[in-house]
């Protein structure tokens, strides 16, 4: 042991050579990945150092820089060093070359990525183009705090959300099947993508607004219609439909009736018994 000059004074290990130890008890109140750094000066090539916890290595041969002095100070840093729980011996060995010195080690939790799910839309709904579709998240981060949300369909950026609650409403959407995720970044810069959520947007049904009495109209539904499926959306307010070759009158029995189903393509006659609003699906 020798006086230190390094920042906090106190005493450090010296002259420590090849294959001599140290040995610590300590209690890990959780297991985990802890980032262990080691406070250490060198004044020469080739150093390393050996963790063991409980007799497993934890870190095995750490690399000592040359700090070019043996009071010239440095943060060594070892990532993701896995640590169970409870009370156990940790064992410093000095490697192969001799001389390195040490002033002391901490271990900090290391950071964990963030966690991120998508809570709307649900997987496989369906919407059509004039609509919104609002995509909500949650996120959360056990070690930092969350720097923001991205919204993503495929791999196009919808939106950034750096406040919570995260969500974003989503419109002038094209006709097609979307994969939405959302990405979470820490204050780390550590990122997590929440499993993806595919939805599909339809077209928009055609709307024409009615006055009541006769309007002309012609049918956008592919193939042949049932009269009653085309018109469902005003089907209680028809009081007559018809071309210049048949007719449907609600006041007579079906069977009087030769207009039975709409076409692609073709106009008709429509009465209603007052204003509506036809949509076609």
């Amino acid at each position: 042991m020798e006086n230190c000059t390094d920042v906090g004074t106190g005493y450090n290990l010296g002259y420590a050579t090849a294959g001599e130890w140290l040995e610590y008890t300590v209690n890990v109140t959780t297991a985990g990945k802890y980032n262990l750094v080691l406070r250490a000066a060198c004044n020469g090539d080739a150093r390393t150092v050996d963790i063991q916890a409980n007799g497993v290595t934890v870190a095995p041969n750490v690399a000592i820089p040359n700090t070019t002095g043996w009071q010239i100070w440095q943060d060594v840093t070892v990532k993701d060093v896995t640590l169970t729980a409870g009370i156990q011996v940790i064992r410093v060995t000095i490697g192969a070359t001799d001389y390195v010195n040490l002033n002391y080690m901490t271990f900090a939790p290391a950071s964990t990525p963030p966690t991120v799910s998508i809570s709307a839309p649900v997987a496989n709904a369906e919407f059509t183009t004039n609509q919104k579709i609002t995509i909500t998240a949650t996120a959360a981060s056990a070690t930092g705090t969350i720097a923001s949300v991205k919204f993503y369909a495929g791999t196009t950026l919808l939106n950034t959300d750096e406040s919570a609650p995260y969500s974003y409403e989503w419109s002038g959407m094209a006709v097609g099947s979307y994969s939405i995720t959302a990405v979470a970044t820490d204050n780390s810069g550590a990122t997590t993508t929440s499993t993806a959520v595919a939805v599909k947007v339809n077209a928009a049904p055609l709307s024409i607004k009615l006055k009541a009495g006769w309007n002309l109209i012609g049918c956008p539904i592919d193939g042949s219609t049932n009269i009653e499926t085309a018109l469902a959306s005003i089907w209680s307010n028809v009081l007559v439909v018809k071309n210049m070759e048949a007719f449907y009158d609600k006041s007579q029995a079906t069977m009087f009736n030769t207009l039975l189903k709409l076409d692609w393509g073709k106009g008709y006659l429509v009465k209603v018994n007052a204003a509506c609003e036809l949509t076609w699906k």
